[in-house]
């Protein structure tokens, strides 16, 4: 009996110390995850799961949330979603990838043939960021487009010829629009906006309809000088706007707008005067070509590009205000500028495309900066007052006919560390009667300097 009541004495003391054990505190030095409630997504929408974090030792829940899971999607084959049986809304479409693969691009209209076009604001799950040069054109049994936020581009004549096309919802994200993208759209539904003496046209949406400007009419009275006056909410100036309009003498651009595009003023041949606005961001290719009238150009220091030729053949543009945002000079930017007398280079600049001031005769002076890497082929050719050249310390590259028949030029400065002369750099550089190559230069071209009277090291 002694011997049995021990045994009790013993369990309920162990009994005891479990229990004094357990009230102590666990300090819940490592966690465990637990997932539970959890509500499957479909391909629109949300699914659902609740997030409970234990302890690892005690299994004490610390923590709760409910976390949702993003809808899986939609993925098409043969024209439907192999989950929901959806239509594919780009079903005949082409589309292929962006040149960056970072999203896709329609390429053309393929084996669509509906009147009402959505396109897709995604593609296997990437967005649809462009629509390709004359992607639709001809495209008559059109009658209605949609367009997603996510969609960046629309190409040059993408809807060119759409004869039946009667409106566009435009998406809020569009920076581009090509030239003549909506030409022979005779039926298309515009806001217009303008003056006595002209109208302009916009497409947008019921929250902004003045987005983009995709054209303007003719003059109303053919011997009027003309001021250009663009609504206030505008954001793109599209390709061709303003294209050949006689008269038009000055244009102040709202300072909402970011996007000029390609050829929007071209062969403004009156075109004095334009005021850049401060958000400007982008110049498109032949955006003031031909513009002959124009002399001063004066830009904010948000613009970051502007495009090839887009001042090509300027003949009275005597004085040019660089973003200093800039990090290229591209091909034929100042082509032909023969007013153009000096050019003070932002310190970003890394490379000056060919032609960029061919035949800019006038020019006596350009300021280089110490990013400059690269002088592309012809990039100073026939520029006959320019006196000077003081090659800053980074410049790898001068390309071919570079400095060619710079008749004034008597002082080059070749910087150490130039690796490349291209063929007939300074050839008929009629002053230049001195030059030290530098022991870094590993090539030099046929005739660099042939027609010079130079001693050279």
């Amino acid at each position: 009996m002694k011997k049995l009541q021990a045994i009790l004495v013993i369990a309920i003391l162990a009994t005891m110390t479990l229990s004094l054990a357990s009230c102590k505190k666990c300090e819940h030095t490592e966690t465990l995850k637990v997932f539970s409630n959890i509500v499957d997504s479909t391909c629109t929408e949300e699914g659902s799961k609740t997030e409970a974090v234990h302890c690892a030792d005690c299994y004490e829940e610390i923590s709760s949330k409910r976390v949702s899971i993003d809808p899986l999607g939609h993925t098409y084959e043969d024209g439907k979603c192999v989950r929901c049986d959806a239509e594919d809304p780009a079903k005949g479409l082409l589309i292929k990838p962006s040149a960056d693969g970072a999203g896709y691009v329609v390429i053309s209209v393929g084996a669509y043939a509906e009147s009402h076009l959505v396109i897709p604001a995604q593609y296997e799950g990437k967005d649809v960021v462009a629509i390709a040069d004359g992607a639709f054109e001809n495209c008559t049994f059109l009658k209605s487009v949609v367009i997603s936020d996510n969609l960046l581009s629309i190409g040059a004549g993408a809807f060119k010829n759409c004869s039946s096309l009667e409106s566009i919802e435009l998406g809020n994200s569009v920076s581009l629009v090509g030239y003549e993208a909506f030409e022979g759209c005779d039926k298309l539904q515009y806001t217009k906006y303008g003056n006595s003496d002209f109208d302009a046209f916009y497409l947008g949406n019921e929250l902004n309809p003045y987005l983009v400007l995709v054209k303007c009419g003719e003059y109303k009275g053919k011997e009027i000088l003309a001021e250009a006056k663009i609504h206030k909410n505008t954001c793109v100036i599209a390709g061709g706007a303003f294209k050949d309009i006689s008269n038009l003498t000055s244009v102040e651009v709202p300072s909402g707008v970011s996007f000029i595009c390609e050829r929007a003023f071209e062969g403004c041949a009156d075109l004095v005067y334009i005021e850049l606005g401060k958000s400007l961001v982008s110049i498109g290719d032949s955006a003031f070509a031909y513009c002959s009238q124009l002399t001063e150009v004066e830009m904010g220091n948000a613009v970051t590009e502007i495009g090839i030729d887009a001042f090509k053949y300027c003949i009275d543009l005597t004085k040019v205000q660089l973003s200093s945002a800039l990090t290229t000079i591209k091909s034929g930017t100042f082509y032909n500028c023969r007013d153009l007398k000096t050019v003070k280079l932002p310190s970003k600049i890394e490379s000056i495309g060919a032609c960029a001031f061919e035949n800019c005769n006038s020019l006596e002076s350009v300021s280089f900066n110490n990013s400059l890497a690269e002088i592309g082929n012809r990039a100073f050719y026939g520029c006959e007052l320019l006196s000077a050249f003081e090659a800053p310390s980074s410049l790898a590259t001068i390309g071919k006919s570079a400095f060619e028949c710079c008749q004034s030029l008597e002082k080059l400065t070749l910087n150490n560390g130039l690796i490349s002369i291209g063929e007939r750099a300074f050839s008929h550089c009629e002053s230049l009667t001195d030059v030290t190559i530098p022991e870094s230069v590993t090539s030099v071209g046929e005739n660099c300097f042939a027609y010079c009277p130079i001693t050279s090291e």
